[in-house]
């Protein structure tokens, strides 16, 4: 299973702003890195890429409750959610 951790600063006075923040990401065991997208366009990009409603809802409660998430999925490579993250970041 290929994983993507994805972590929010949040702000305390405006929690419901979280979304969005600029995310850091890492892939897999990958070096943490930040993109250039906000939390709620990633979470987009990866619904688009054939992610659950289910699964993408979770992520953003628990991004939203915590500031971090983990999603995993057994259908993309780690070279897939990279690619996906070049995409939210305007690299491709």
């Amino acid at each position: 299973m290929t994983r993507l951790y994805i972590e929010v600063i949040r702000s305390l006075t405006h929690p419901d702003h979280t979304l969005l923040h600029v995310p850091i990401v890492s892939v897999n065991d990958g070096t943490p890195q930040p993109i250039k997208c906000r939390a709620d366009e990633l979470l987009g990009y990866l619904k688009r890429s054939g992610f659950s409603d289910e699964e993408i809802e979770r992520a953003q409660k628990e991004i939203e409750d915590r500031g971090q998430t983990t999603i995993g999925s057994t259908k993309l490579t780690a070279a897939e959610l990279e690619r996906i993250l070049s995409e939210c970041s305007g690299q491709s």
